[in-house]
């Protein structure tokens, strides 16, 4: 299984990667207009990025590294799995946390549903203007946001 960064044969210069327990709540065309790689610091671990909302470069060609062959031979230190891919990616873009504050998408981009009840008042003064919320965890039944 490849990771989303792995195609070849794209026609795109540029991607937004959404996971699918995410939910858009308004217009989010400006990551379009976002350097590589541009992703939302991981609320349990800031100094890695959060997997779930980034804005990424196709890869082109067949270079000779790619996420699928780092996690080959390097694997994944989040404990999800072989592979999971959060370790993955934040092992292959290593840069991250430190190469350019830009990058840091705010956390409206991709405002995890733990936060809203671990940051509370955070939530209050900047909750209305999230535009990304990402689902973490096991889902609930009858959970709002």
């Amino acid at each position: 299984m490849g990771h989303p960064t792995d195609d070849p044969h794209t026609h795109f210069s540029k991607c937004v990667f959404m996971d699918a327990d995410t939910m858009v709540l308004s217009n989010v065309d400006e990551l379009f207009d976002r350097e590589e790689l541009s992703a939302a610091p991981d609320p349990g671990w800031p100094d890695c990025f959060n997997s779930g909302v980034f804005v990424f470069p196709p890869i082109q060609g067949n270079p000779p590294e790619t996420p699928s062959r780092f996690c080959t031979e390097h694997g994944s230190f989040d404990g999800k799995s072989l592979c999971g891919d959060q370790g993955v990616l934040n092992g292959f873009f290593n840069t991250w946390a430190t190469a350019d504050i830009s990058k840091h998408l705010p956390f409206i981009y991709n405002l995890s549903s733990i936060a809203i009840y671990s940051y509370l008042p955070a939530f209050k003064q900047y909750g209305a203007n999230a535009k990304v919320v990402h689902f973490l965890g096991k889902p609930s039944r009858g959970a709002t946001v």
